[in-house]
């Protein structure tokens, strides 16, 4: 009798208890980043105004993916750069889970040094590596709150048959928009980025650089000042954290090149 509680016990516990989560391979994970990216990005663009350049996408593209293979998570995904025309005369960057960051023109335009280019990427890349646009879509999708697990989370997204509707539901521009993130989102994400950089062979203080940028242009900048002051105190205290690198990259004969042709979209 009592061997027969004991299986039964057994039994019910093993029913009740809360399924294990397969872990996603990485593979699983791209094609997931992909399957909901590709809404996204249909969605987004339509909103946009891009300007091309064949040599100079090539060279942002091969500059993108260099510094993607430096993070944890999105290192084996083929990521690419596109150029638009400023959104609300901000100079806006914007980086969508699967394959794409948008790079303001009007900022772009302002770069003198190959650390200030890779600033701006290696910052848009530390946010996609914190998933902080998967954080705010989650909003807009309850079911996935019901789990702390990341993967969990992510498989919980919505599928490609089932998510088009939702997406067109998605607020990009507006203060409530799926790339308005919280100031302490913002610093945060700072480390990753100068990580990042120092990998590449860049001089993080082009991300010190960037931010006075901003600071300077306040009617076109995207950040408030009392934000920017923090992430310039933020990117101050992790560099010193960092020995200076000998020879940093400055200026490449293709960021030269892509200099010139930038001025002329």
């Amino acid at each position: 009798m009592k061997l027969l509680l004991s299986a039964i016990f057994l039994f019910i516990t093993a029913c009740s208890s809360t399924p294990q989560v397969k872990p996603l391979t990485i593979a699983e994970k791209i094609q997931k980043d992909y399957k909901y990216g590709f809404f996204l990005i249909q969605r987004f663009e339509a909103q946009l105004k891009l300007k091309q350049d064949i040599e100079v996408s090539i060279y942002l593209r091969t500059l993108t993916e260099t510094l993607i293979k430096l993070t944890n998570n999105l290192k084996n995904t083929p990521f690419g750069a596109i150029i638009i025309k400023d959104t609300q005369e901000k100079w806006n960057n914007y980086a969508l889970p699967g394959s794409r960051i948008y790079l303001s023109l009007g900022l772009l335009k302002q770069l003198n040094y190959e650390a200030e280019l890779a600033s701006i990427l290696s910052y848009e890349i530390a946010q996609l590596e914190q998933k902080l646009v998967l954080n705010q879509i989650e909003k807009l999708f309850p079911e996935t709150n019901s789990t702390t697990d990341d993967e969990a989370k992510f498989s919980a997204l919505p599928a490609q048959e089932d998510s088009y509707e939702k997406i067109k539901q998605l607020d990009f521009f507006s203060p409530r928009g799926i790339f308005i993130f919280s100031e302490e989102e913002l610093v945060n994400s700072v480390e990753t980025a100068v990580s990042i950089l120092y990998q590449a062979g860049f001089d993080a203080r082009g991300l010190v650089s960037l931010w006075k940028m901003f600071l300077n242009n306040p009617k076109t900048s995207p950040y408030e000042q009392k934000t920017l002051n923090k992430l310039i105190e933020k990117t101050r205290q992790t560099l010193a954290t960092y020995t200076p690198l000998l020879n940093p990259k400055v200026k490449s004969n293709k960021f030269l090149t892509f200099k010139k042709r930038i001025q002329n979209l």
